[in-house]
């Protein structure tokens, strides 16, 4: 009988759950945190590359709080408008109804921010890396 009986197991275990944690996994996510993207607005460091926007002359990536602070300055907004963002890249001027209680509001103005027809670069890398 082996006097080593108990730690073997314990070595066993030791190896099986450090191979666990060595998955594809880790290996996806040191490699989508190798590439970091800056914002083309406040030139920051992009955290979220997800939920970026893609500037439209230049189709560099920007925060999505940068572009909606921009859309706020370039639009003039009246009493109780707002910039909202409507999906598929869409922004839109809204002013909400301040009688309603389920926070109903109409959409002033649509702002296309995002060319659908042309994908940056740097959003297929992601979907590479993703894949």
């Amino acid at each position: 009988m082996n006097p080593k009986g108990n730690n073997n197991k314990k070595d066993f275990r030791k190896h099986f759950r450090g191979s666990r944690r060595k998955g594809n996994v880790s290996r996806e996510k040191s490699e989508v945190n190798k590439v970091t993207y800056t914002c083309e607005i406040c030139e920051q460091v992009i955290q979220d590359i997800t939920a970026a926007l893609a500037v439209p002359v230049s189709g560099n990536p920007a925060h999505f709080d940068c572009v909606v602070k921009k859309l706020a300055e370039t639009e003039k907004l009246e009493d109780g408008q707002q910039i909202v963002y409507l999906g598929g890249g869409n922004f839109g001027v809204v002013k909400f109804d301040p009688r309603s209680q389920k926070n109903e509001f109409k959409i002033i103005k649509k702002i296309e921010y995002e060319d659908r027809e042309i994908i940056p670069a740097w959003r297929k890398e992601l979907v590479k890396v993703v894949v």
